[in-house]
């Protein structure tokens, strides 16, 4: 196993239990968390591990920890084609852009119109605002991130006449 943790497979069930040996087997690859005990499969600090050396050991956590918010954003971040399972799970989705803003592009539109959701994103990358409903270019919030951002020297395609806009109101206050 510490040679080829795919080794875990053929393990006995006691060694399959041995945090340690099965440690050793998903740092090669989080995938071997499928041949981990159940037990194992429930730990979660083990379970983290392997997700962020492969997105795809998701799958061999726990049901329970299938729905924990850090893992599942730990993973998707991993792996953003895990995305697509989680993308109109607000509270996920909100995690996930907290840690990575680039991904904003890819959530479901419902929750790009989610005003929380659209302010860590700007928080993380201006550029987002290109995904955004158009309507939260006028919200004074979004236009106060985008001053205070300004210096991410990002290229904001014009959406009709909102760039102007922002522009003027930046100079303005």
């Amino acid at each position: 196993i510490k040679q080829d943790g795919l080794n875990l497979k053929y393990a006995s069930k006691e060694l399959q239990n041995d945090k340690k040996l099965v440690l050793k087997a998903i740092k090669q690859d989080g995938i071997n968390l499928k041949y981990a005990s159940k037990e194992l499969q429930n730990d979660k600090k083990l379970v983290l591990k392997a997700v962020k050396q492969n997105g795809y050991a998701l799958e061999y956590a726990s049901d329970e920890l299938q729905k924990d918010k850090d893992i599942v954003a730990t993973a998707i971040i991993k792996n953003n084609k895990i995305l697509d399972y989680y993308k109109n799970d607000r509270d996920i989705i909100l995690e996930v852009i907290k840690q990575d803003g680039y991904l904003f592009e890819y959530i479901s539109e419902e929750l790009k119109n989610d005003k929380e959701i659209l302010i860590e994103a700007l928080k993380k990358d201006i550029y987002n605002i290109n995904y955004a409903n158009s309507d939260y270019l006028f919200d004074e919030d979004i236009i106060n991130i985008i001053k205070s951002n300004n210096n991410q020297n990002r290229e904001i395609k014009p959406i009709s006449n909102v760039l102007e806009h922002i522009k003027l109101m930046m100079h303005v206050n």
